[in-house]
């Protein structure tokens, strides 16, 4: 469907979760609603990305409210475990021993950065795919306004139409990047930019991460696992209990 055409609206008696709905995150309840509102109706999820990146809004990318509680949680878990969320990261994400870059220009070595999926993404509708860059070497930031400087802005950009939009990729326009600053990283000793993918093909997300998978959805598939075991377990008990009588 075209960007500028907006969804069809939903039948009255399809049931709807309303507070999943990219339009309803963080607003008041009685604010809600089943469809996008009359400005939003032609604004595609990249527009509103972009529109948020531009504005320098960073802080506007929010998680769902069930996701993010569940995100804490898992923060909470990892500092417990593995001490800090950078050890987690660095061992058993990245699977780097240390963080030394190569000495070779910024991107031009494949062992100084490693692209992953974002393990906790933020709400955006599942035409955007979030992915994260990793990588070992610093990027260049203006330390007054924290702003990248132009020459590091030109080697994510260069980087980012290499690998994105080169050979089997999309085009341009379909791939936006940002760099949080220090004060919205959730890691910081790490240097990381975040991708944005427009209606990436999974193929081509699948082997740009090496398969990867976002750890909300294996830490999701754990939770139906376990649920689904204690499932069994009572409906065995019952059957004893049954067998018993």
């Amino acid at each position: 469907m075209p960007e500028s055409v907006p969804a069809p609206p939903r039948p009255e008696s399809e049931e709807v979760d309303m507070s999943s709905l990219c339009w309803n995150v963080n607003i008041p309840q009685k604010r809600w609603t089943r469809e996008h509102p009359p400005y939003l109706a032609n604004m595609s999820e990249k527009d509103k990305a972009r529109d948020i990146i531009w504005k320098n809004q960073l802080e506007r990318f929010q998680r769902l409210p069930s996701d993010l509680r569940r995100y804490l949680k898992y923060i909470y878990d990892l500092r417990t475990q593995y001490g800090s969320v950078l050890s987690f990261i660095q061992y058993e994400r990245l699977h780097w021993h240390d963080t030394i870059p190569s000495g070779e220009p910024p991107f031009a070595n494949s062992s100084d950065y490693k692209i992953l999926c974002n393990d906790w993404p933020y709400a955006l509708e599942p035409s955007v795919v979030h992915l994260v860059v990793w990588v070992k070497f610093e990027l260049k930031s203006d330390k007054t306004t924290d702003n990248l400087t132009p020459g590091a802005r030109q080697q994510i950009e260069d980087f980012v139409s290499r690998v994105f939009c080169g050979e089997g990729g999309i085009s341009r326009e379909q791939v936006i990047w940002f760099k949080n600053g220090q004060t919205l990283k959730s890691v910081h000793a790490l240097e990381h930019i975040h991708i944005l993918l427009y209606q990436a093909p999974m193929e081509m997300v699948e082997r740009l991460t090496e398969g990867d998978k976002p750890m909300s959805t294996v830490r999701a598939e754990e939770e139906e696992e376990e649920e689904e075991q204690e499932e069994r377990k009572g409906s065995l008990k019952h059957s004893q209990g049954e067998r018993n009588l």
